[in-house]
């Protein structure tokens, strides 16, 4: 961390935050403020926020708090219902064990959260229910 560094010496308003905490985009911009405040010291333009700021800062919030709203319409819109869908056709099918929550066909752990991505179609041939990949 640079010590005694106060951002009101480089920007003013903090204009230049979402760009400064963009790892790999403001690493330009840090080495030009590590030059205009002359540190010598190596190593010290992945420097932490004097204002406790995250990487990834997007203005008032961090991109995985952007996202989480979309993620979370995208999988009560599209992922639960399919995965409750095709949990119902699972319990019916000869090649299921423990009532759905297994299929003989189907190698290794987690089955329901397999069955669960819309991209994966059901093990049987022919398939019971298909990939939703891209619709």
């Amino acid at each position: 961390m640079l010590k005694n560094f106060r951002l009101k010496d480089v920007c003013k308003g903090h204009p230049h935050c979402q760009l400064c905490r963009s790892f790999n985009g403001g690493r330009q911009f840090r080495e030009h403020v590590v030059a205009l405040i002359k540190i010598d010291k190596p190593n010290t333009v992945d420097f932490e926020c004097p204002e406790k700021l995250p990487w990834g800062f997007y203005g008032n919030q961090t991109i995985r708090e952007r996202l989480q709203p979309l993620l979370r319409e995208y999988i009560e819109v599209k992922v639960l219902p399919i995965a409750k869908e095709r949990f119902e056709i699972c319990k019916k099918c000869e090649h299921s064990k423990e009532k759905g929550h297994k299929c003989e066909l189907h190698e290794g752990c987690c089955f329901g959260r397999w069955r669960s991505d819309p991209k994966n179609s059901c093990p049987a041939e022919p398939p019971k229910w298909i990939s939703m990949d891209g619709l």
